[in-house]
Order: C-alpha cells, then sequence, then structure tokens
C-alpha cells in the first residue's frame, strides 16, 4: 500500500464552499473577483500540509446527467426551488461570478499549477470518478475531500472522509458506531431501500436507516407489514441501484499519473496572474515550495 495519501478532491464541494465563506470577504484583481480562486488554493496547501503529501486529483459534476435520463425527478426538486426563489441582484451577480471562478479552477488554474488529474466526465457526477478511482487503484491510501454521506459506501481501512467545513475525518469505524455497525457494503444496500432524501430519491415508503438494515441482516420479522413492503419494492429497489450505488454503470476507468512536477516559476506566474502577493511572501513561499517540492 502507497504510504503518501492520495487526496480525492471534490471540486464542487471546496468551490461551494469558498462561495459561501467568501462572499462578503471579495478579493479583487485587475476589477475581477478571484475570491473562490484564492480560497480554493488556499485549502489545497492546508489539505497538503495537513495530510503531509502533494499528491492530488481533482474531479467535478458534469452538467448532463445519466441519472436524470433514467429518473427525470433527480434533484428536480431542489433546482426548481432554487429557481423559484426570489434572490437579490446581489446574489445573482455572485452565483455568476463563482460559477465563472469553478470553471477558471478546473480549466486553467489547477493545470497551471501542475496537477495532472483533474476529471470531469459528460453524464456523471464527482461521486462516480471518485468510487472509480477507490476501486481501480486498491494499492493506496485515499482521503477524499466532501461533505456527501452517499461516500460513505466507499470506506474502508485505506479511504477516508473529510470534511473541511468541521475539520473533521470521517472513518469506516466512525460509520460503525454512528449506525449500528453498519458496513460501507450495507451503507449502499440501505439507500437503495430507503431512498435518497438529498438527491430527491424515493424508497420504500415508511422505511428508514434502522429498518433497512434489519431487513439486510434476516433480523426484520417476515410477517411484519415493512417487511412485505420491502420485498413487494423490487423494482423500486432495482431503480435506486442505477441511482446512488457508486460509481455508476457508464463511468470509464480513470487512469491517474503520478509523479507530477510542480514548478516555482508556475507557482510564480500564477500568483502575478489572479493578484495572489501574498503567496510571495517569504513564509508563505516557504510553505508552498516545501509541500509541493517546487523546482
Amino acid at each position: 500500500m502507497n504510504k503518501n495519501f492520495l487526496i480525492v478532491v471534490d471540486g464542487n464541494y471546496i468551490g461551494s464552499v469558498a462561495k459561501y465563506a467568501m462572499k462578503n470577504n471579495p478579493l479583487m484583481n485587475k476589477g475581477e473577483n478571484t475570491a473562490v480562486l484564492f480560497n480554493c488554493t488556499e485549502v489545497i496547501l492546508k489539505l497538503a500540509r495537513k495530510f503531509d503529501t502533494n499528491r492530488f486529483a481533482f474531479v467535478w459534476d458534469s452538467r448532463e446527467s445519466f441519472r436524470e435520463e433514467l429518473f427525470p425527478d433527480y434533484k428536480k426538486k431542489r433546482k426548481a426551488e432554487k429557481a423559484a426563489k426570489e434572490r437579490s441582484k446581489e446574489d445573482i451577480y455572485w452565483d455568476q461570478v463563482c460559477y465563472e471562478q469553478f470553471d477558471q479552477l478546473r480549466k486553467e488554474l489547477i493545470p497551471q499549477f501542475g496537477f495532472k488529474n483533474n476529471f470531469m466526465i459528460r453524464g456523471l457526477e464527482g461521486d462516480d470518478l471518485i468510487a472509480k478511482i477507490t476501486k481501480s487503484y486498491p494499492e493506496e491510501s485515499i482521503i477524499i475531500i466532501s461533505s456527501d454521506k452517499d461516500l460513505y459506501q466507499l470506506l474502508s481501512p485505506r479511504v477516508s472522509i473529510y470534511n473541511t467545513q468541521h475539520s473533521k475525518t470521517f472513518t469506516i469505524l466512525a460509520l460503525k458506531e454512528a449506525f449500528d455497525g453498519c458496513t460501507p457494503e450495507e451503507w449502499g444496500k440501505a439507500l437503495c431501500i430507503t431512498g435518497c432524501s438529498t438527491d430527491e430519491v424515493p424508497g420504500i415508503s415508511n422505511v428508514g436507516l434502522t429498518t433497512a438494515l434489519k431487513y439486510l441482516r434476516g433480523g426484520l420479522s417476515t410477517s411484519s407489514k415493512k417487511y412485505s413492503d420491502i420485498r413487494n419494492g423490487k423494482a423500486i429497489i432495482e431503480r435506486n441501484e442505477k441511482l446512488v450505488l457508486l460509481p455508476h454503470e457508464n463511468t470509464p476507468e480513470i487512469v491517474l499519473q503520478d509523479g507530477e512536477t510542480f514548478h516555482i516559476t508556475d507557482f510564480e506566474n500564477i500568483a502575478y496572474q489572479y493578484g495572489f502577493m501574498s503567496w510571495l511572501k517569504t513564509e508563505n513561499l516557504i510553505k508552498w515550495r516545501s509541500q509541493f517540492k517546487m523546482i
């Protein structure tokens, strides 16, 4: 097993966190807002130092969705509520600014820095790409950067999840302690039964995690109504398997590039281009240069 952690970053997650963290603390460079870009890059440095690694992979949600093609109501209510919500001109402007910076981060800044593993694949979510990486590289010790509970199904002795908002690492042991001994495999199967409220995927009516786990473990009375409901809900469960289990069946193989080289000239160019002059202060430059072994 590779002892140097591979940090797999949900790009949409760190971008969303930055969006709310920096709303009232904008940074400007030559008339353009760069607050989200700055916050995200600072998070990358903090993660690199916390886990003592410079090995990263970044994944992003596609704007198209295979899941919506299968189930048109997938996340539909969330999108409808956002569209219907009355927002100020300032909020609309901030959304636009942030989404532009998300694209800049993915398309420009991350590649400029020297990171090679940066993925977005049509029809798929970042979660699918994270799952594919964790399953395809069993020798890697992986830290997933996200707050998505769907990812609990990927936990293992070598795969953990780190939530940057709460500075908390969630492990396979934490899953078992929090949810009655639940294993990652059981978590995924239980979601197929209960559905996923976050993604607006309905499950078997009035069946929660505790009941689903009892059913999966053979502890639910066969004479109970809920047992019958689950048994009769085979079509719902089979549909949900295609929606909530990771990765999605259309996820291709992902080939990671290792041995990235980071150059101090690229780093300095980014600092000047985006106005991140604090990067060039001696104490900060030392942190970046030593952590990423810049040449």
